[in-house]
């Protein structure tokens, strides 16, 4: 009878013991909610933590939570990066990019077309994992998001407007234009949507994690933006774009993010597609080529300053609302357990170009009814410190700011990773982390596997034991491939180029003439990826 009692004893602590510590550290199966911020030609250095001087607290706050990646790469365009983000595959394997030695306008083929059916995206993956799926913003992928796994999304099709759009639906149904008297702006908007979307999500569906694909247009062209983010930024930018690069150069070092010399700004090389009245319409104030700063008028002057004012007020407005979804969560108890990816989809833009409504010079620039762009002399400031720009394959074009934070998972906060990555990268690594073996799961469902690979071990290993896969590009006629410390790279209708970015990441110093094995061993290896990508399409 004693040693009964006594058991009877034992039993009941172990339980309070049991109850204590459930109560204290309550049992939570869910997986992590999930967030994905895609920026729309944003330069690498466009944030503060990667040398800028515009005002980015909450994405920097980000990266103090998490991890900075300085690695990380695009494919160096708005819709092949989209397609290989969320499909996990090289976006010419899906039928959203064309491989091509000329130019994409001159080859007339369409990069456009619809996904093989095994290409299925992310949220579909997701959604038979006890996730429901949310979208705001620019979608650029064929389909629509309703019919590619997202039970709410607002879409903004109108690429022409920050103010008024004429053309964005919800769900997949058109909304009403935007009349001029609403205060409506795209990257708050966009931002509001999806507040809605988590604030109903977690009003009525808590046993489920949710993932929020977040998909911002700017500070794409045209450069329009808020009037009180513009005069913030006034005056900020008087001293050219070869001292404001410079200058971001000299805080990145300070940062400890050293990548080679600075590359020299290619005065000769101007936006990647001539539009003559665009040039016409802009006025003399509007040059094609990156001079160096001392050549300009001061009317040029002047103007010129003025875009990277509203470029800066744009990249800054995208932090304000960044931020408003990170006190959201903050507010709801759920920050310490969301991922958030934080990148951009291409480098800076040196185009040059009026569409939409046109461009009124008698307007304030940055307001409705004006059209602006960045052009090679700042996206060179906003691509510190790489050379070329978006669509080209050099650094300036695919190399992408990417921070992921994840607080409750993350120890190693506030520091930077060194391997190598890629957006198709993206898909595999977010099944990893809620336990979905990428591999396995594509063999289970007779797909091809994913060209992407998981990074998630990088959360907690520092080592760089990934940068000896290959990573190929290829878009608009420009194409590339990366092996252990080594880029391949060719402008279009030009030469291989051969340097060592692991002391060159600049691209300054071309060693195809030197390096004679490692050159032709790099050509054999972009030319293999190339032909498997081909003759996978055949298939298709």
């Amino acid at each position: 009878m004693k040693n009964r009692k006594v058991s009877v004893s034992v039993s009941v602590l172990v339980f309070i013991i049991c109850l204590t510590l459930y109560l204290i550290y309550p049992l939570n199966n869910k997986s992590p909610n999930i967030i994905i911020i895609l920026t729309d030609d944003l330069g690498f250095s466009d944030i503060g933590v990667y040398g800028s001087e515009i005002q980015t607290p909450n994405i920097d706050s980000l990266a103090k939570n998490g991890l900075q990646y300085l690695n990380f790469y695009n494919t160096g365009r708005c819709w092949p990066t989209r397609a290989a983000l969320l499909s996990g595959h090289y976006p010419h394997k899906i039928n959203r990019d064309i491989i091509v030695e000329k130019s994409i306008s001159e080859s007339n083929q369409t990069p456009f077309s619809n996904r093989p059916i095994w290409a299925e995206l992310l949220p579909m993956y997701l959604n038979e994992n006890n996730y429901k799926s949310f979208f705001s913003g620019k979608w650029h992928i064929d389909g629509k998001p309703i019919n590619n796994g997202f039970s709410q999304a607002y879409r903004l099709i109108d690429h022409d407007r920050h103010f008024d759009p004429i053309h964005h639906s919800e769900h997949g149904l058109p909304l009403p234009k935007i009349q001029g008297d609403q205060d409506f702006y795209s990257t708050a908007n966009i931002t509001n949507y999806a507040i809605d979307y988590i604030n109903d999500h977690q009003n009525n569906n808590e046993s489920k994690s949710f993932f929020l694909y977040l998909a911002y247009t700017a500070p794409h062209f045209p450069l329009q933006a808020y009037d009180e983010d513009i005069k913030f930024y006034k005056n900020k930018y008087n001293e050219g774009w070869d001292k404001i690069r410079e200058e971001r150069n000299n805080r990145q070092k300070n940062l400890g993010l050293v990548f080679g010399d600075l590359s020299p700004i290619n005065r000769k090389q101007g936006a990647p597609y001539y539009d003559k009245d665009a040039y016409n319409l802009l006025g003399p104030n509007e040059i094609e080529l990156p001079l160096h700063w001392q050549k300009l008028s001061i009317e040029q002057k002047k103007f010129q300053s003025k875009k990277m004012e509203i470029h800066a007020a744009m990249v800054h407005r995208i932090d304000v609302e960044i931020g408003r979804v990170i006190n959201l969560l903050k507010k709801q108890n759920i920050f310490d357990d969301t991922l958030i990816i934080f990148m951009s989809d291409n480098g800076a833009s040196a185009e040059i170009m009026v569409r939409g409504d046109g461009h009124d010079p008698k307007k304030k620039p940055g307001s409705k009814g004006t059209y602006l762009s960045l052009g090679p002399g700042w996206s060179s400031v906003s691509n510190t410190p790489f050379k070329k720009h978006k669509t080209w394959v050099h650094e300036g074009g695919i190399a992408t700011p990417m921070i992921i934070s994840w607080k409750n998972n993350i120890k190693d906060i506030g520091t930077t990773r060194n391997q190598r990555g890629h957006v198709i990268d993206i898909l595999p690594t977010i099944l990893d982390i809620i336990g979905i073996d990428p591999i396995k799961v594509q063999k289970k469902l007779g797909r091809p596997a994913f060209d992407g690979k998981s990074i998630k071990y990088s959360f907690k290993n520092k080592t760089d034991n990934e940068n000896t896969r290959s990573l190929w590009f290829h878009h608009d006629g420009h194409k590339a491939l990366i092996k252990d410390n080594y880029k391949l790279v060719a402008e279009r209708n030009n030469n291989w180029e051969l340097y060592n970015i692991e002391s060159d990441r600049t691209e300054t110093k071309n060693l195809a003439n030197k390096e004679l094995l490692i050159f032709a061993d790099l050509i054999k290896e972009y030319n293999k990826i190339k032909n498997n990508i081909l003759n996978g399409n055949e298939k298709n």
